[in-house]
């Protein structure tokens, strides 16, 4: 049996939901394009909440394969999230603070936040694939995770980008 058949439901939301915030993060680039493209910082900030949208709409819909067992499923899911932690990290790494006196603390913080989405969905799509529902639950919440941190970077593409582009001129 598949344990996360009795999850179907959720991850449909869990899709939905993620597409149409992925679709506010390009009315954010859209809106403020040549703000972004200019600055590496905010080209790795779009970059990041793109890849923090685009994992739990690409995790639902792997969680929605009619597979017979949870096994292949969690083993998928984990190597994708794995892919998706060394894309973020790189990106983190690479882009340091956008002010000049950003400290590594910063960047450690910022590298923690975008890690814990797919650090969480490959615990529990280990679990998945190890037959235990519980991973389900953390894979959820790693999903919310990763909700929340692109809704964020989609208000600072909106929002904090007009306000830096206003205090430098």
């Amino acid at each position: 049996m598949n344990i996360l058949a009795p999850w179907s439901n959720y991850f449909i939301a869990q899709a939905g939901a993620a597409g149409a915030l992925t679709g506010l993060i390009f009315v954010a680039l859209s809106l403020n394009f040549d703000q972004i493209i200019s600055d590496e910082v905010w080209l790795g900030r779009a970059g990041t909440g793109l890849i923090m949208l685009a994992q739990p709409i690409a995790y639902a819909l792997v969680c929605l394969w009619p597979a017979r067992t949870a096994s292949p499923v969690g083993w998928t899911t984990a190597g994708l999230a794995a892919l998706a932690a060394l894309i973020v990290s790189r990106i983190v790494l690479r882009h340091p603070s956008q002010e000049a006196n950003g400290t590594r603390s910063e960047q450690a913080s910022r590298l923690i936040t975008t890690l814990s989405e797919p650090a969480a969905t490959i615990v529990g799509a280990v679990l998945v694939a190890a037959g235990q529902a519980a991973g389900a639950v953390i894979q959820a919440a790693g999903a919310l995770v990763g909700l929340a941190v692109g809704l964020a970077t989609a208000w600072f593409l909106l929002v904090e980008v007009r306000r830096t582009r206003q205090a430098s001129t």
